[in-house]
């Protein structure tokens, strides 16, 4: 029976895509009250 090492597979760049995309949601969710609808799933979508 083999186990799995890695769920995802992260490198510098995954992690950087992830963190600007979480600010950018973050910071629309704060503003207008909605971030996820039009940022967050559209941009993890494209992952």
């Amino acid at each position: 029976m083999e186990f799995a090492t890695n769920f995802i597979d992260l490198n510098a760049l995954d992690v950087t895509y992830l963190l600007v995309v979480g600010f950018i949601g973050g910071l629309v969710s704060g503003f207008i009250g909605s971030g996820g609808a039009f940022v967050l799933t559209p941009a993890m979508m494209s992952m």
